[in-house]
């Protein structure tokens, strides 16, 4: 991830060069045009690689409606693989948090990357959490696992994401 944030950092700082200056771009012609595309490419990989573990883990959890016990509840087994899904989505997230090397020094391009992550996480955090953390028990100590609500996380992402440190 390191090299392509540093390649996508590169093709940004060429593209706002091409943008301030009419006359570097009538000379870089069609190559101008891809370094566009290619900070649009190199953004999209970011994101999905950035996001590729924390997503599989929630999507990892799967609970048949027969692991319902009669009173509506969760089974052992089923409580137990929300709260392993829940306690590696935090790890995941702490960790892009304070990753020194996602560090994006432009702030408009690091912008667009908290925009296209929150796109592309939150959806299925907020699926996540409706679908098993929300309706039913999956813990007396629900706090212990939800270190991440939606209100709290958008917010997180914006003032840290791409930053290289976790704003508390």
């Amino acid at each position: 991830k390191g090299a392509l944030v540093l390649l996508l950092n590169n093709h940004f700082m060429l593209q706002e060069r091409l943008q301030a200056n009419e006359q570097l771009a009538r000379f870089m012609g069609r190559s101008g045009e891809r370094t566009g595309r290619m900070v649009e490419e190199d953004a999209r990989q970011l994101v999905q690689r950035t996001w590729l573990t924390p997503l599989q883990v929630l999507s990892g959890v799967h609970v048949p409606s027969r692991k319902l016990q009669s009173d509506g509840l969760y089974s052992r087994s089923s409580r137990h693989a929300i709260k392993q899904a829940l306690s590696a989505f935090n790890s995941e997230v702490d960790a892009i948090l304070n990753n020194k090397d996602l560090r994006i020094e432009e702030e408009v391009l690091r912008m667009h990357l908290v925009q296209s992550s929150c796109d592309f996480v939150l959806p299925v955090y907020a699926e996540f959490l409706d679908k098993f953390a929300s309706t039913r028990s999956f813990s007396k100590h629900p706090d212990k696992y939800l270190l991440y609500p939606l209100e709290r996380l958008r917010p997180l992402l914006h003032s840290s994401l791409f930053a290289g440190h976790l704003s508390k």
